[in-house]
Formats: C-alpha cells, sequence, structure tokens
C-alpha cells in the first residue's frame, strides 16, 4: 500500500517544480539540506502568471544545528523549493509553538 508521502514523492518527481506538492513527513532538499515537514499549511494556490503555491511549514533538519525545527514559508517556484522567514527553535515544543502563532 502505498502511503500519501511516498505518493507526494512520487507525482513531484515527475512535475515541474512549481507544481509541486508538500504534505506532512515529506522530506525535501532545499540548498543541499534535508528537511523533513512536520506540519504545513497551505497559504496560496499556485496561479500562472500571478503566484506560486506556498505552505507555512514547521521542519525538523539535521540535529548537528543548533536550532534544528524552522517555521518557514516554503515556495514552490521554477527553480525549486524556496524557504523565507524563518523562526528557528531549538526544540520540537518550541517549533510547534512558533507555527501555531504564525499559522
Amino acid at each position: 500500500m502505498t502511503t500519501m508521502t511516498q505518493a507526494i514523492t512520487a507525482s513531484n518527481e515527475q512535475t515541474a517544480p512549481e507544481y509541486r506538492l508538500a504534505c506532512q513527513g515529506l522530506t525535501i532538499n532545499v540548498n543541499g539540506q534535508d528537511l523533513t515537514i512536520l506540519d504545513l499549511v497551505k497559504r496560496s494556490e499556485r496561479v500562472v502568471g500571478d503566484c506560486y503555491a506556498s505552505w507555512l511549514v514547521l521542519v525538523e533538519r539535521d540535529r548537528s544545528h543548533r536550532d534544528p525545527f524552522v517555521v518557514w514559508t516554503l515556495i514552490a517556484r521554477p527553480e525549486g523549493w524556496h524557504l523565507e522567514s524563518g523562526t528557528y527553535c531549538g526544540t520540537e515544543e518550541e517549533g510547534r509553538k512558533a507555527f501555531a502563532k504564525r499559522a
């Protein structure tokens, strides 16, 4: 049985970057850094000629970082995933609180 995360990963591999989807549990690579999406809220849909799809996401990155949990705005752009406006947190609990404030 295929999970939703597996299905979205397979779909994203076949899709132009600006049409890719994000979901909870998905691991994406941005600027050489693997990020696992722990939570997300859709912010905007892709509208050709107007805007790209975006989400507010809580991600976990490599634990070697001082702040391994980050709340970012994730954007599906033609050149790939793009991140903006980070709130950096030392624990998942802090990250979830920051995510709730911004959601």
